[in-house]
């Protein structure tokens, strides 16, 4: 097996991982949403600690995924090398902060018409 095969199956293997990482922690992520999110939170400890884990597991294989096609990617066009190195680690903080403005900001906008 040669080196490119074995990067595409390591780089499908990340992506599954990416895209059932996601949707498992977007179900146990569900008592967040709710109205009385913090008392349901609080009952319910272990699935956000397990969806926690699961979202980091995505951050890590979507980082895995850019580090393991950098080789391949390298041939074809440094600035675009330089930009596919640099998307996740800029990725992930940005949406981040923007999801916990809006987050922040729906359980404010409750608060208070309640």
């Amino acid at each position: 097996m040669n080196s490119e095969r074995k990067t595409a199956l390591i780089v499908g293997l990340l992506f599954l991982i990416a895209t059932a990482s996601t949707l498992l922690s977007n179900l146990s992520f569900g008592s967040i949403y709710d109205a009385n999110y913090l008392t349901l939170v609080a009952a319910n400890e272990v699935p956000i600690i397990i969806g926690v884990l699961l979202f980091l597991t995505l951050a890590a294989s979507v980082i895995g995924i850019t580090i393991a096609l950098f080789p391949i990617l390298e041939k074809c066009d440094d600035l675009f090398v330089s930009w596919w190195s640099l998307f996740p680690h800029y990725l992930f903080p940005l949406l981040t902060i923007v999801f916990g403005i809006k987050t922040y900001k729906e359980v404010n906008s409750r608060g208070r018409s309640e």
